[in-house]
């Protein structure tokens, strides 16, 4: 038999995974969240199951969003006649007999998905035998939902299959238009400024429009070719995209401390602090806001594994009433497909508050607490990553075999050695009785 697991953004396709109707197995991420897997007691040749990561106090599903299906059954289907939704409805049943066979991928895309996609040209109708022709709007909202919900750093893994698929230059431009931008600020890619200068964050912080990106800590606008994902041009900010210099004074003490974190401890991490409230306040009513967000991203094809990491953290500053109040959402998403394909999307969001300091102080007081929480919220996760395989999983087992009957593993090894001992007197029986 064969599984597939779903925790959220978790899909997980296993084999030789029987699980209980209604099982579920909860477990603590201490105090940064819980872990819940439910198995949904579908009895057919995939058995599912359905599960979330995120706040314990939010029993909502899906927030922290997913990859290649969000719907809670075995069957990640799609419909070409219903109307767009977020996740793909179900695949044909043409399709249903493969579903014994286990997946194998096809770049970053498995061959299940392969063949949902592979709908978006034609489709089969029941009471017809020639496939029927999918009208173009069709075609492009199903390819900007493959496109939108590629894993991490594999966007053009995916792009490459949607347009083989469509098969039409002119579909695949109007899908990746749209979809490339929504993708990009969504992982909040960083792309190098052409003039040398660093890298700047596509972010909807500090966006001016569609295509043009502040960089505060260089007072510069880069325009952004988010097809391409490369800076094609800069110029410099003007005074209206820029804070005042005393939130500056703030902005760039912050910026200072937050670089030398992210080098420590996210090698190939990008982070930039904006000023998203009151950039001429400090002044007049002393409140402004800074946001500071953090993206890194690791991918690592030939060892089938990729993953990225964002956190913003949003810091508000009230000098008058010497009150610092700092909310944080961090959101990690991983996809491993060495001969399967798991995909996980956590968050985790925290509040922290402090008492205003001057700006060099202040600075140090707040990445000394993006610090701390992160790292937590990092050690939760590996701690729940390395007892996955020994609590979570193992719960979903049965705990008898089809039979119902429980197998005595401390008589395995007897048993065994019996047998090998019949079987040998059995042969020293059957050559004693042809020396006669």
């Amino acid at each position: 038999m064969c599984g597939k697991l779903r925790v959220l953004g978790l899909q997980m396709h296993c084999s030789s995974l029987r699980l209980h109707e209604g099982k579920s197995v909860q477990q603590s991420l201490g105090g940064h969240g819980v872990l819940q897997v439910i198995c949904n007691g579908q009895r057919s040749s995939n058995e599912a199951v359905t599960g979330k990561v995120g706040s314990s106090e939010d029993s909502s599903p899906g927030q922290a969003g997913c990859r290649y299906g969000r719907n809670s059954s075995s069957q990640a289907q799609l419909d070409p006649r219903s109307p767009p939704r977020l996740c793909p409805p179900p695949i044909e049943n043409s399709l249903q007999a493969d579903r014994d066979r286990e997946i194998k991928f096809r770049d970053s895309l498995s061959d299940f998905t392969f063949r949902a996609i592979s709908q978006m040209a034609n489709y089969y109708d029941e009471d017809e035998d020639e496939p029927v022709e999918l009208e173009d709007d069709r075609k492009v909202s199903l390819a900007k939902w493959f496109l939108q919900n590629a894993p991490s750093e594999e966007m053009n893994h995916v792009a490459k299959d949607v347009r083989e698929v469509l098969r039409n230059d002119r579909l695949y431009e109007l899908a990746a238009a749209e979809a490339f931008q929504e993708y990009n600020l969504k992982e909040m890619i960083s792309v190098e400024m052409p003039n040398g200068t660093g890298q700047v964050i596509v972010s909807r912080y500090g966006e001016i429009d569609g295509s043009h990106y502040l960089d505060p800590r260089t007072a510069q606008v880069a325009a952004v070719d988010h097809v391409k994902q490369i800076s094609t041009s800069v110029r410099p900010a003007t005074d209206e995209e820029l804070p005042s210099s005393d939130v500056e004074h703030y902005r760039s003490s912050v910026d200072a401390e937050l670089l030398k974190y992210v080098e420590e401890a996210y090698p190939r991490g990008s982070c930039s602090v904006y000023c998203t409230r009151g950039k001429d306040n400090f002044a007049n009513d002393g409140g402004f806001e800074l946001t500071v967000v953090i993206s890194t991203s690791s991918f690592s094809p030939q060892n089938f594994r990729g993953g990225r990491w964002r956190s913003v953290w949003t810091i508000q500053l009230s000098p008058n009433d010497d009150s610092v109040n700092m909310r944080g959402h961090i959101q990690v998403t991983a996809h491993y497909f060495e001969e399967g394909n798991v995909q996980l999307s956590t968050s985790y969001e925290c509040t922290e508050s402090t008492v205003f300091q001057e700006a060099q102080e202040m600075g140090i007081s707040i990445v000394s607490t993006i610090r701390q929480y992160e790292s937590e919220y990092l050690a939760a996760i590996e701690d729940k990553y390395n007892k996955l395989s020994d609590t979570t999983f193992k719960e979903l087992r049965r705990k008898l075999p089809v039979t119902r009957t429980q197998f005595s593993w401390d008589n395995a090894l007897q048993l065994s050695l019996s047998r090998e001992a019949a079987r040998q007197v059995a042969l020293n029986q059957r050559a004693n009785s042809r020396n006669r």
